[in-house]
């Protein structure tokens, strides 16, 4: 999908989500504000309840940012500047 021009990134979720197609659709920032290592244990919730929606927070107990950076955050900074550039 290309978009021209800086539209939004709640704009950018809704088209992205008119081109979806699977069984999970995961929505998450490129910027590591959430780390992707949870995204198997929101499956997991769904599949055995039958969510619409699984959400996550770094805000509630428990949550945060923590071992968020380092290598894996420097990999995908790279990314980020390969897939921009």
């Amino acid at each position: 999908m290309e978009r021209e021009g800086k539209l939004g990134l709640g704009s950018a979720y809704i088209d992205g989500l008119k081109l979806s197609t699977g069984e999970f659709i995961i929505l998450m920032d490129a910027d590591l504000s959430h780390h992707p290592k949870f995204i198997p244990q929101f499956i997991q919730l769904q599949k055995e309840h039958d969510y619409d929606i699984v959400t996550g927070t770094r805000y509630e107990q428990g949550g945060g940012v923590a071992g968020l950076y380092g290598d894996f955050h420097d990999d995908v900074q790279n990314i980020n500047f390969l897939v921009i550039y």
